[in-house]
Parts: C-alpha cells; structure tokens; sequence
C-alpha cells in the first residue's frame, strides 16, 4: 500500500512538473515586449567609420508596419568598440574588449504610443530589483528620462515627436562615456 501511494506522488509530481513546463512555454511565446516586436525582415543598413580615436556608428531601422519609412540614426563610439545589429536595425550591442557597454533599442511607438517613463515604469521596473526612477537630464541637445539600479543605468528619449523611443542600457561604471555617446546621438527620419 505505501510503494502505491509513492508511485503515486511520484506520478503527480512529473505530471504537474510537465503542465507547468508546457504553460511556461505557452506564457513566453504570446508575451509582448519591445524585444518581442514584430520587425521587418529588411536587413539593416549600418556603417562604421572610423576616425582620431573613435567609430561614428551610422545605421537605419524601418517602421514596425514596414509602410511608415525609415528611422535613420547615427552616434560616436570609442575607436576600440566592437557593435553587433539584431531585428532589423533596432537593436544595436556594443562590446569593449568582449566587455557589455551599451545597448541602444529604437522603437517605433506611432501605434502604441509608450512613453519614455511608461518603457521604464513598465518593462524595466518590474525586471529590476532596486529600481529608480530619477528626473530627465539633458545630454546634448536632447532630453532624457534617466532611471538606474545599483549598477545599471537606463536613458529613454521620445525622438520624432513621440513616434520613436530610444533606449539605453548601460554599466553605471561606464556613465561617462556613455554620456558621450548619447550626446552624439542623431536620429532623422530617411
């Protein structure tokens, strides 16, 4: 009778472990984020060109509907860095020395409407243990909605009157030149 009861509470045990698998899965591939967007397939045109210690970063990313144009944006990196582009032009992450810098997203907002405190006070906060929001801070000509943790750093701005957002993460430790790069920032429709 107990070698039944523990098969039992074995068999429930895997069969419960298997449905939460089964919902997780489920949970994760209809959540939406800005990193699960749908982004057009185009490929990304993007330029790197070097000059006296520094890379100006120069790429392009197309509105989430495909029919909206093109967002154009440039920014200067230091020389040694290293960038990689995902999802259509979007997504841009740079690395010093195989090192995380900073992370820069564009997204189209023309349908959604976010704001830069809605991006931080709903997709990051929650994430983010530690979380603050602090006031916006001009860098640049532009301003930004700064938040931060205790080692991390996010800088939001609406580009185009509030069709775009642009966001960056970054180390705190990289504050500096990270404020560097954000200050050289363009950003244009094409």
């Amino acid at each position: 009778m107990m070698e039944n009861i523990k098969e039992n509470g074995v068999l429930i045990g895997v069969v419960a472990f298997v449905v939460f698998i089964i919902i997780f899965i489920i949970i994760s591939s209809t959540t939406s984020g800005p990193t699960k967007k749908k982004v057009s397939e185009v490929v990304p045109e993007t330029t790197t060109i070097k000059t006296n210690g520094s890379s100006t970063f120069i790429g392009t990313v197309l509105a989430d509907d495909g029919k909206k144009g093109l967002l154009s944006y440039s920014f200067v990196l230091p020389e040694n860095a290293t960038s990689t582009v995902e999802e259509g032009g979007a997504y841009i992450k740079t690395t010093i020395e195989n090192k995380p810098f900073i992370k820069i997203f564009f997204s189209d907002e023309s349908e959604r409407g976010q704001t830069p405190k809605d991006y931080l006070t709903k997709i990051i906060a929650p994430r983010v243990i530690g979380f603050t929001m602090t006031n916006t801070v001009k860098i640049g000509d532009e301003e930004w909605q700064k938040a931060e943790s205790t080692s991390m750093e996010w800088h939001v701005m609406n580009v185009l009157s509030g069709k775009w957002l642009v966001m960056v993460e970054s180390y705190k430790k990289d504050h500096d030149a990270v404020e560097k790069v954000l200050s050289s920032m363009k950003v244009n429709p094409k």
